[in-house]
């Protein structure tokens, strides 16, 4: 039985799939094993990781592409670890992540999800430094303002994740709606530490598609899981975070939150 269950889903990744693997058997904590779903890849996706020689990696392939949810879904609950570890095809983690995020639940029982600061590199090739909140008070009276912990730097405990599992009928946002609901019973936090480097994208209409299903996650957080309606203004907040440029938003983030 792993300690530490790595969850990684890969659809066309072949480019970037081999670095994120090495980023994994490279960890100072070596007792974990990887699940790497591919997810219907129609490019050498399946040769690299054919490729693969570590009796820690297993592989799940989907003939046909099932989408990110039902992929992290499957592989978590084939997970045996006691913590299970989100890592996109396309990330990168520091070499201290899992002993530093292990050992950190190891001693706070009380935390479920612990997340950490991560750097992100947008397409344009950029770097920005993404500082969430750390402290389990500051992350449940934010955690309707803006997500809480970067997905791609998530290890959970496995009983908490499994019984959580991913909204796989929310086309996207659906790491902020398990973050929403794992807020309403138990805690998170954040490792004031980089210890995760990941992609995403600043264009127009990547932040509007994000911004929708944020607002979604949202509505569903009150319309289900229990959220107060006194709050519901913060359905309006798309329209500012869309005006509001990048760095000047990561400035007001780390004051108000």
């Amino acid at each position: 039985m792993p300690k530490i269950s790595v969850v990684m889903t890969a659809h066309n990744e072949a480019g970037a799939i081999g670095r994120a693997v090495r980023g994994v058997l490279d960890q100072t904590e070596g007792d974990f094993e990887l699940l790497v779903v591919d997810d219907g890849s129609t490019d050498r996706t399946p040769r690299v990781l054919e490729g693969l020689q570590d009796p820690r990696i297993s592989v799940i392939v989907h003939p046909r592409r099932l989408g990110i949810a039902a992929s992290r879904n499957e592989a978590i609950r084939r997970a045996r670890g006691r913590y299970i570890a989100i890592h996109d095809a396309d990330d990168l983690s520091l070499p201290e992540r899992f002993r530093r995020q292990a050992g950190f639940l190891d001693d706070h029982p009380e935390i479920a999800l612990c997340g950490s600061w991560g750097r992100m590199r947008d397409d344009r090739g950029r770097v920005f430094e993404f500082r969430t909140p750390v402290e389990p008070e500051r992350i449940a009276a934010g955690v309707l303002r803006a997500c809480p912990i970067v997905n791609s730097t998530l290890m959970a405990r496995s009983e908490v994740l499994k019984r959580l599992l991913y909204d796989e009928g929310l086309g996207r946002a659906e790491d902020y709606d398990l973050f929403l609901r794992a807020a309403r019973e138990c805690g998170l936090a954040n490792l004031p530490e980089f210890l995760v480097e990941y992609d995403s994208s600043l264009a127009w209409g990547y932040k509007i598609r994000d911004q929708y299903w944020k607002t979604r996650a949202r509505w569903r957080a009150f319309s289900r899981h229990g959220y107060p309606w006194s709050q519901a203004f913060w359905l309006l907040l798309p329209l500012p975070t869309l005006l509001v440029p990048w760095r000047l938003k990561q400035a007001l983030r780390r004051f108000f939150i």
